[in-house]
């Protein structure tokens, strides 16, 4: 997918800009994507909306994060040649929950039917985003996420 096309355009000018309503500050995001200009251009919009983003091109770089410091949120593509993100966030559910085991996880993915999403949910993730992304779309989930397990 053409990194023009991973984020819906609000305008001819540009990406949509991060919406001042959402601050993702103190929130620590893991984002895995083995495509490096998609992986780039979604930390620094997460990073405009105050987000701490960790970054990983690969599920072995991915879980050596897990390792080192555990997120608040997971986000995975799911199309990644070597292992993809289903076996990976197996892996991810596979781990001891101080060990980020139970690391809320959203999937992105260019597979959008009914399937796809209860493969996704089977898999471990909590939520299914569709690509081309829509920035609003992702930080509302990455809020909703960290706002449910503030909650309990």
């Amino acid at each position: 997918m053409a990194l023009k096309d991973l984020l819906d355009r609000s305008s001819s000018s540009g990406p949509q800009r991060t919406p001042a309503l959402i601050n993702l500050a103190g929130i620590r995001v893991l984002l895995v994507d083995d495509d490096a200009e998609q992986l780039q251009l979604v930390a620094e919009l997460l990073a405009a909306a105050n987000a701490d983003v960790m970054t990983a091109s690969s599920v072995g770089a991915a879980i050596r994060q897990l390792t080192q410091r555990v997120p608040d949120v997971i986000v995975s593509d799911i199309g990644m040649p070597d292992c993809d993100g289903y076996h990976f966030l197996r892996m991810v559910r596979a781990r001891n929950p101080q060990d980020g085991g139970a690391t809320p996880a959203i999937a992105l993915t260019g597979n959008t039917r009914p399937e796809d999403q209860a493969r996704a949910a089977l898999a471990g993730y909590q939520i299914h985003l569709a690509k081309p992304l829509r920035l609003i779309e992702l930080l509302v989930a990455i809020n909703s996420l960290v706002d449910g397990r503030r909650a309990r």
